[in-house]
């Protein structure tokens, strides 16, 4: 690739609207997903499909929706990126990571209290990074983590934290041969 990518996230769908038909969404994310999954096989570049916020109902907005979705799919060159954030949004982080095991391409890794999508930090809000990790051990995810944060006032000490945020993360004793 041009840019040098190897991986492209995409959502799974948009908004379910009052009085449009999820499963009619649901098909119609599919059958765009199936064109871009075939357009990217063609460019020999990974595509991961993005659990979706899920403060408003939206296509993929659970992760097992996510993952039937991506079963639906064709090619080794699919997966799934899971979103911490809108994870724990939904449900459990560390159960989401079991669900996606076998096809977590990359990750979208943040916090938040549980109730909002904040992009904060890792240890700001209430997802259990121990859990977490454990859970990615057992999955020999050797991928990206990639934060996605929100910024703020100060770009220069959320970078600085950003770096200790995944070294205390590493420190929980992440180790992508872990059985």
């Amino acid at each position: 690739m041009a840019l040098g990518a190897s991986v492209l996230v995409a959502h799974a769908g948009g908004m379910v609207k009052d009085g449009e038909s999820r499963d009619a969404l649901a098909k119609v994310s599919l059958d765009s997903l199936s064109e871009l999954c075939a357009f990217c096989g063609q460019l020999g570049l990974a595509i991961a499909v993005e659990n979706t916020l899920p403060t408003a109902p939206r296509i993929g907005d659970t992760v097992p929706e996510l993952v039937r979705m991506v079963e639906c799919l064709e090619g080794d060159h699919v997966g799934c990126c899971l979103d911490t954030s809108h994870a724990n949004l939904s449900g459990d982080v560390t159960t989401a990571v079991g669900m996606v095991a076998d096809r977590l391409l990359t990750l979208h890794v943040s916090d938040n209290d549980g109730r909002t999508d904040q992009h904060a930090l890792p240890f700001e809000g209430t997802i259990d990074w121990g859990g977490f990790m454990n859970a990615l051990n057992r999955t020999r995810y050797a991928g990206v983590f990639m934060m996605e944060l929100r910024g703020g006032p100060d770009p220069e000490w959320t970078l600085k934290e950003a770096v200790a945020r995944f070294e205390r993360l590493l420190a929980l004793g992440y180790s992508a041969s872990s059985p």
